[in-house]
């Protein structure tokens, strides 16, 4: 059932989505205490991109600044595209715990705000295990969902390129794709004058390995996979036969996307996908039954391992039922003309080699 398609009014939405942006603050700040224990990470990803984001503005490489050794002494390089320096520019200047503060608030209420348009229950996101991944390292994943249904904030998808294709793919219209192509380019240009060669240096870093006391062994794949390498991930595709569904497309577009599968990326999809208040908090459920029993499985043989079993726990206990609930949908909803003439050619395309086989 669905919980509840009213509108709640705005004042009312202002104000749960400042207090749940609150929350997830105080969350952090309890988070940024325990960082002075051993075993925790002593700074958040975003930690990283702020102080490099300080090195682009005043004239250096921000590539040749963070890594083991380095400037920002880190386990990896930064692995982000010069354009998310640029977009989160004005919070340089700030302190660092203040500038992490203002970013994971920002994102986390304008979440909240968009997903109650139609009612609460898209809420339970805020309850699940992947969202308190984003909070404790501090992740785009929350301003990202938030750029998927509302166009002004598309030209973010730009800070973060693979994950902001597949969020493309749940809003392809003209309004959406202007605000993201020319807030993107906007984005890029001024990566270029700040940093002409940031692409060679990124793509670089991105080839990089980690350092070798984080314990990755030459012969794993690497940091990176897309959720449909894994043990039967093939079967999240199944999700393109609801193709005119934005949700549909979203949930095959993460899945075919390398990324660091620890649950963060998850965010989205949790707060786009389901349609109604059961689903949601099955997903929610799902996503701590996953972050247990990943827990429960340590240790494990290296950090990639560690990586791929997080996935696979991901992929069978949220991806999976994602895809059951698409596929219990029909296949309706508007999509562009061109995407309607794209998939006509396919499926004539499909029935010719059917034919003559």
């Amino acid at each position: 059932m669905v919980l509840s398609d009213h509108a709640p009014s705005r004042p009312a939405r202002v104000a749960v989505a400042a207090a749940i942006a609150s929350l997830a603050v105080a969350f952090l700040c309890g988070f940024t205490v325990q960082r002075r224990l051993p075993g925790i990470a002593s700074h958040s990803d975003f930690a990283v991109q702020w102080f490099c984001t300080k090195v682009l503005w005043t004239g250096g490489n921000p590539y040749a600044a963070a890594g083991p050794g380095r400037s920002f002494d880190w386990p990896a390089p930064l692995v982000y595209p010069a354009t998310a320096l640029v977009a989160i520019a004005p919070l340089a200047g700030l302190p660092l715990h203040v500038a992490e503060a203002a970013f994971l608030a920002f994102g986390t209420a304008a979440l909240a705000y968009l997903l109650t348009a139609r009612g609460w229950w898209r809420l339970c996101v805020f309850l699940s295990a992947p969202f308190s991944v984003a909070i404790t390292t501090v992740q785009w994943s929350p301003l990202l969902a938030a750029a998927a249904v509302a166009p002004p904030l598309a030209w973010l998808v730009a800070a973060k390129p693979s994950v902001g294709l597949a969020i493309a793919a749940y809003c392809p219209h003209r309004r959406w794709l202007r605000w993201a192509i020319g807030g993107g380019a906007a984005l890029a240009v001024a990566a270029f004058a700040l940093e002409p060669s940031w692409v060679g240096s990124w793509l670089g870093a991105l080839a990089q390995r980690p350092a070798a006391d984080t314990g990755v062994s030459s012969g794993t794949a690497g940091f990176y996979s897309a959720p449909v390498a894994l043990p039967g991930g093939a079967v999240v595709l199944l999700a393109v036969l609801r193709w005119r569904r934005p949700e549909a497309r979203l949930l095959a577009a993460m899945a075919s996307v390398p990324h660091i599968m620890t649950g963060y990326e998850l965010v989205p999809l949790i707060a786009l996908v389901p349609a109604t208040f059961a689903e949601a908090l099955l997903l929610a459920v799902g996503s701590w039954v996953a972050r247990y029993g990943f827990a429960f499985g340590q240790p494990y043989a290296d950090l990639n391992a560690s990586y791929r079993a997080a996935g696979v726990w991901g992929l069978w206990c949220v991806l999976v039922p994602m895809t059951l609930m698409v596929l219990s949908r029909p296949n309706e909803g508007e999509v562009p003309a061109s995407m309607d003439r794209a998939a006509s050619f396919v499926r004539r395309a499909i029935r010719r080699c059917w034919y003559r086989l």
